[in-house]
């Protein structure tokens, strides 16, 4: 099996899992999953999310972005040697999310979270696919 057959499996096999069983094996792998739901129950303020572009399971692109909440937003790109300690535990929690879900490539959404970490908002298993 060469390795697009071997993405095009891993990506049928992530298609095939429910919402469930996803948040279930991010919870059970220790990372933390914030639901459309609990964002919506959040006070507004300040909030820092975390673009990750990932491919043969490793960060290609990481984009920083802080929102007030008010309209107003910032976008940085990380760069890997610049801010090196933010970019590894972003990008190794990155690649534990897509890892945990049987994917080596696709993007990642995180958000920070209260406790100083990051949960993942949202996954995108394609993102390269036209």
């Amino acid at each position: 099996m060469n390795v697009l057959e071997q993405v095009e499996e891993a990506l049928l096999r992530y298609e095939r899992m429910t919402s469930g069983e996803r948040t279930e094996r991010l919870k059970q792998a220790g990372i933390e999953v914030l639901s459309l739901h609990d964002r919506r129950k959040r006070e507004p303020g300040l909030r820092v999310r975390y673009d990750v572009e990932i491919s043969c399971l490793q960060a290609i692109r990481i984009k920083r972005k802080d929102t007030s909440g008010m309209g107003g937003a910032q976008e940085t790109l990380l760069e890997r040697e610049a801010s090196s300690t933010l970019f590894k535990r972003i990008e190794r929690l990155a690649i534990k999310t897509l890892y945990t879900l049987g994917l080596d490539h696709g993007a990642v959404r995180m958000e920070s979270s209260g406790n100083g970490g990051c949960a993942v908002i949202s996954i995108d298993p394609g993102p390269w696919k036209g």
